[in-house]
């Protein structure tokens, strides 16, 4: 059966006579993705198709009958993605749901319950293996306001909760911001039961003393975290080694386990965890007296039912791979240390005053009183000047070598081409040598990092991913500190694409530690180069704003933050850097562009990266500002000329007349009237006035494109835009 369906190019969220024509992200199969897994070659990327709520209603009535394999599902999200994590930062949800197949309940008394819950719309309806005696089913619920993703998941526990106690039994893989929610499929047995009164649910005020009880239990997780956490590293800074016997011991005094895996990038909420490499988004592990036990068979710390990990068990898993021995030598060099000494020196130091006073009979002082003096730099000044860098760009007029430097951006803004495009010019030019740069690409599907790989093996650079050769994002830290230990930071060149993947940029803690990690290679003569990612929203002055805490951008020499301020009809995207934090000469703007070229591939689209002078960047921002208020004042815009094209030409009757027809305001309407009238269609003008004098001054409008048209007897509006760009 063919399902009737609402499917386009692109999302629309309007609304029409009352329903919710939210498009949210849907797609066939569960193999259907329009993003690349180099693991899972059998899926096939192909676009996403979208469907709002009279679809959903019109598969509820008519069900599809197809294999699971062909059937349509939904992601309750207008962004077109299913990865879990990206959902969870940048989705936005319309829809509520549950999937109930563990010893359901019948339709009509799982309807019944529902009813129970509050007036609201919802669709329940069995899924394609449901029988007359196992009536397995799915429960949607629209929303009448979109939910970010960290609320949706605070509201899909609320309602798993409720269904529970109603007997319903939830599967809790709902609360994966990725989750495939099946859409009506008709099997053995179809029943499906609806309420459509209009009535959209609002969680967040039906059910806001539930959610903030879920709320107030995560921020008192979140505290005792905090305390646990805290009481840790007192101890870490009074370990001796006659107080634990063992450095095992030491280590579990000195860290809780939350320590190690926040460390390790897990995400947690409260008390769970999920791990950096889940596919489900779920939060699979859970910490419970100081130990923690995971549910994911891809978790490296799940443990197939055989017992939990203490702090130490979890490093030796996370950081070592299970081997004990690196675990001991890792933790006894990097983690635990006494005074200024690790736990590894003090102990052969000890050992050593043991076989010393057992040769010659003598008692041996154990160690020297502490002084800062040991410390001192004094009389080095001849031998650090000669390691001292000269000031030299490594990234055009943005970077200095034995800085570090962050770039926020949106994604897709172009910062990983436009850092590529930069550095690879760097290396030509002389600047630096392509061996002794090391980009860590980390933030790529496997036939984008073949393709820069081999654009870095033109160029001559190093390129690094997780999980190849090797290399892991979670021993980034440990890699940097061998590095400096070795004495081999200097004129060493990191760049990390994304610095996400290397550090929770949300955890204060972690951000400081990994700021200090990148401070000390950078004293040693290091540089890094970090790509970050601004906030969804954007500040008060229309900027781009970084996110996460301070704390990284407190520790780096210099920060950009990246923004497209031009996409011409031709494809070219011109950006523009502006600083935000400077240490030393560097450009406080610059822009670059790039032509979006179909069927070039990356390195077609790298030639055409080129440099914009300032005059071209004003006038790139000035189109910039008048595409972004086109697209502010599109409803009143599409109003007005609506009532423009039925004969309306005054400005009275223009704004009655559009403020009916559309959503937007009354006041909208007429600022918009005001903004956009004039001669200049390229300026954004989109109707002209005159003043009929004879007629009592009255106000007369007309759309600019039919007198254009009629005069230059042009109909064509690429033409025209053309012409006013020319000044014609």
């Amino acid at each position: 059966m063919t399902p009737s369906l609402s499917t386009q190019d692109a999302p629309d969220d309007e609304k029409e006579g009352g329903e919710m024509s939210i498009q949210l992200t849907s797609g066939f199969g569960q193999f259907h993705t329009n993003e690349a897994d180099p693991e899972k070659q059998e899926k096939k990327i192909k676009p996403y198709v979208f469907i709002d709520l009279a679809g959903i209603k019109a598969l509820v009535d008519k069900p599809q009958g197809v294999a699971k394999a062909q059937a349509q599902w939904l992601i309750p999200s207008t962004l077109p993605s299913r990865e879990f994590k990206r959902q969870e930062q940048y989705g936005e949800f319309w829809l509520l749901w549950a999937d109930l197949d563990k010893e359901p309940l019948p339709i009509g008394e799982l309807a019944q319950d529902v009813d129970s819950l509050g007036c609201f719309d919802y669709e329940i309806y069995t899924s394609r293996s449901a029988t007359q005696i196992n009536q397995k089913a799915r429960l949607l619920i629209p929303l009448n306001q979109p939910l970010s993703g960290a609320q949706w998941l605070m509201a899909q526990d609320v309602l798993n909760d409720k269904l529970t106690t109603l007997g319903a039994n939830p599967d809790t893989a709902n609360l994966g911001c990725g989750q495939l929610c099946y859409l009506p499929n008709a099997g053995e047995f179809y029943q499906s039961a609806s309420c459509r009164l209009g009535n959209i649910f609002n969680p967040f005020l039906a059910w806001s003393n539930e959610i903030a009880a879920k709320q107030q239990e995560i921020e008192t997780q979140e505290q005792a975290i905090i305390a646990t956490k805290s009481a840790a590293q007192a101890r870490r800074a009074e370990i001796v080694t006659r107080d634990h016997p063992s450095i095992i011991e030491a280590f579990n005094a000195a860290y809780s386990v939350h320590d190690i895996l926040q460390s390790a990038s897990y995400t947690h909420r409260g008390n769970t965890y999920r791990h950096p490499a889940s596919e489900s988004g779920s939060f699979s592990a859970s910490v419970k007296d100081g130990r923690v036990h995971s549910l994911s068979s891809s978790d490296p710390l799940y443990s197939n039912g055989e017992g939990a990990h203490d702090a130490f068990s979890a490093f030796q898993v996370l950081f070592a791979g299970g081997d004990q021995k690196e675990a001991l030598k890792l933790a006894g060099d990097q983690w635990l240390s006494i005074g200024s000494e690790s736990w590894n020196q003090v102990m052969r130091r000890e050992y050593q005053n043991k076989q010393n006073a057992a040769n010659s009979g003598t008692q041996v002082i154990q160690s020297l009183p502490f002084t800062l003096e040991q410390f001192s730099l004094n009389g080095k000044s001849q031998e650090l000047r000669k390691k001292m860098l000269e000031d030299k760009f490594i990234l055009g007029k943005l970077a200095i070598l034995g800085q570090s430097t962050t770039f926020y951006a949106k994604p897709n803004a172009g910062k990983t081409l436009l850092t590529i495009w930069m550095l690879g010019k760097a290396i030509n030019d002389g600047e630096i040598l392509g061996r002794d740069v090391f980009y860590i690409n980390a933030d790529d599907n496997f036939k984008g990092l073949v393709t820069k790989l081999s654009i870095a093996e033109t160029l001559g650079f190093n390129m690094l991913a997780p999980g190849h050769n090797g290399f892991k994002a979670e021993h980034f830290r440990n890699y940097v500190q061998q590095t400096i230990l070795s004495d081999g930071a200097r004129g060493k060149v990191i760049i990390l694409d994304t610095v996400k993947k290397f550090v929770d940029l949300m955890d204060k803690r972690l951000s400081t530690e990994f700021g200090k990690t990148i401070r000390e290679f950078v004293l040693q003569g290091g540089s890094v180069i970090m790509l970050a990612h601004v906030n969804k929203h954007r500040d008060g002055e229309g900027k781009v704003v970084f996110a996460g805490t301070s704390d990284l951008f407190d520790d780096v020499d210099c920060a950009y933050t990246l923004d497209v301020i031009e996409k011409s009809a031709t494809g070219e995207v011109t950006v523009l850097f502006e600083n935000f934090k400077s240490r030393g000469d560097v450009a406080q703007t610059s822009s670059l562009s790039y032509e979006r070229i179909e069927g070039k591939g990356y390195e077609g689209l790298l030639a055409t990266v080129r440099e914009i002078s300032q005059d071209d960047v004003k006038e790139a921002r000035k189109f910039a500002e008048i595409d972004k208020q086109l697209h502010d004042n599109r409803e009143a815009i599409n109003a007005i000329l609506s009532s423009m094209e039925d004969g309306l030409t005054l400005k009275t009757e223009i704004i009655a007349d559009a403020a009916n027809r559309s959503i937007a305001s009354t006041t909208k309407i007429k600022k918009a009237l005001i903004q956009h009238t004039g001669t200049n269609y390229a300026a954004g003008h989109r109707w002209s006035l005159t003043i009929d004098k004879v007629a009592n001054n009255a106000h007369i409008y007309k759309p600019l494109l039919l007198l254009l048209a009629s005069k230059q007897k042009m109909t064509d509006a690429t033409s025209l835009y053309s012409m006013q760009s020319n000044g014609e």
